[in-house]
């Protein structure tokens, strides 16, 4: 017995529809409610996108057959693409290999590199790696990050090297790595090492590219910057430096947890990104400093920053000054000025502690007390305890003193004013006929006999008070005796 095939629909319904369409302003919803027309509203809007498509009026139709109708009209069938399946083999190597293993993305990339035509997507990818190998994806929080709030940083394990010229030796530095959560904005720099001074000199650069502060700083567990009792082997200075620079930029430090990579994930990833893509750029160039090195760095880092993000559809660039310049804090008015701490020896019986071969006083009640001095180009401050206990300018003099009078102990300071400009000194603080009886010295003699034959004004003053003193000086001066025993004669008819 014969199949018949389906009817079509009818020639009348479907002329009807088309005319509708073409012809009034009903809408889709409508024309489908009509008795004449019995068909669906997703069939005719698909006619009606057709004829928009294809800019067709009645006039274009209503003379056609209604085979060359169903023709024109009819559905076009797609044939699925055929997508390949990579070497799984190669895949599995790849994720394995020593010493570092490639990432997920870089094998993806590869594997498309033959015939993106017919590969996979990335997330196709990854559900059928998952797939293959057996594993179950695990559940990974999605964290919003509020614009211009935290800093990520971390030092990558990869880096580049440069030869120096002078040697001819190849000599690798440490690539710092710095990242907005909030808009993925990226900063690299390299430094001579991962000291205290590293980690602050590389944050300062990466501020003012960023032109900005945000309000905290998340690295990871690094031994050496972190704010908690020191253990055996690490750096107390550099960590002390580095809370110096955070109190300097009102920063606070918000650190991964031990072993939680993904509490700074976004820095992780692009840890990644720059040891795949923007140290591959670099890869056959030869540098012969650190700064050719940097700025070389910073034109890649420049051009991942202005790369259209896939998810959204805008680059890093873009989001970061469309979304977080403007919620960054601003930079301090005065650049950080770099500290050096420096232990100190206990404080000598002469209460004057060696830094780069000067010596400073300290106030002597800290004899044999450890204390530590903090260096900026200038200035030195001395702690004890955290607290500053004495301020000096720089004296570059070695083998100098620089000793304050604040710090000596009375007699200390007594004894330190018996020469010709201390006992000068202090006859300016007394003034009056004091003063004149000193200068009337001065002018005539050598500073050193002036000094011998003033002197014992001290002890007067000492012994019968200043205002005493004052009035016999002024009798003196008016009966023009000089003498210090002429003073104490008159102190002595006085009484």
């Amino acid at each position: 017995m014969k199949k018949h095939k389906a009817k079509a629909k009818p020639s009348g319904a479907l002329r009807a529809t088309l005319h509708l369409i073409t012809q009034t302003r009903f809408t889709d919803r409508d024309i489908a409610q009509m008795e004449t027309v019995k068909l669906g509203k997703s069939s005719i809007s698909r006619y009606r996108h057709l004829l928009h498509e294809k800019q067709l009026s009645w006039s274009d139709l209503e003379d056609l057959s209604d085979q060359e109708l169903h023709a024109l009209l009819k559905k076009t069938t797609h044939t699925p693409r055929r997508t390949r399946q990579p070497d799984w083999e190669w895949v599995h190597q790849e994720l394995n290999r020593k010493p570092k293993p490639n990432t997920k993305f870089w094998i993806w990339r590869q594997y498309r590199k033959e015939d993106a035509s017919t590969a996979m997507s990335y997330s196709h990818f990854t559900v059928s790696l998952n797939a293959h190998f057996g594993k179950d994806p695990d559940a990974v929080m999605r964290k919003v990050h509020l614009p211009g709030h935290v800093v990520e940083v971390d030092y990558s394990g990869d880096s580049y090297p440069y030869v120096d010229p002078a040697t001819g030796q190849k000599i690798t530095p440490a690539l710092f790595v710095g990242v907005l959560p909030a808009t993925s904005y990226a900063f690299a720099f390299c430094t001579p090492g991962q000291t205290g001074t590293d980690w602050i000199a590389a944050h300062v650069r990466m501020f003012e590219h960023f032109g900005g502060l945000p309000f905290a700083v998340r690295p990871d567990n690094a031994s050496g910057i972190m704010a908690r009792p020191r253990r055996p082997g690490e750096d107390g200075k550099a960590r002390e430096l580095f809370e110096d620079f955070l109190r300097a930029y009102d920063l606070a430090l918000d650190p991964a947890r031990v072993r939680k990579p993904r509490d700074k994930g976004a820095v992780e990833g692009t840890v990644g990104y720059v040891q795949n893509y923007v140290l591959a750029n670099l890869r056959d160039r030869v540098f012969h400093s650190l700064d050719e090195l940097n700025a070389a760095l910073a034109i890649e880092v420049a051009a991942l920053n202005n790369e259209i993000m896939q998810h959204y559809k805008r680059s890093r660039q873009q989001r970061f000054l469309e979304d977080e310049k403007t919620a960054l804090r601003p930079l301090p008015a005065q650049r950080y000025a770099f500290v050096e701490y420096v232990e100190l020896p206990p404080v000598p019986p002469n209460y004057c502690v060696p830094i780069r071969g000067h010596f400073y006083s300290v106030p002597h009640q800290l004899i044999g007390k450890r204390l530590c001095a903090r260096l900026t180009d200038h200035r030195i401050e001395i702690l004890h305890e955290r607290t500053v206990v004495a301020r000096h300018t720089i004296n570059r003099k070695v083998g100098g003193a620089t000793i304050l009078d604040e710090h000596r102990p009375p007699a200390h300071l007594a004894e330190s004013r018996r020469n010709p400009d201390g006992l000068m000194a202090w006859a300016k603080e007394e003034g009056g006929a004091i003063l004149a009886f000193f200068q009337h010295h001065y002018g005539k003699w050598q500073p050193y006999i002036a000094m011998s034959k003033c002197q014992g004004l001290q002890n007067l003053v000492r012994k019968h008070g200043a205002a005493r003193v004052h009035r016999a000086c002024q009798t003196a001066l008016d009966a023009h005796t000089y003498t210090v025993t002429d003073v104490t004669r008159l102190l002595s008819e006085e009484l």
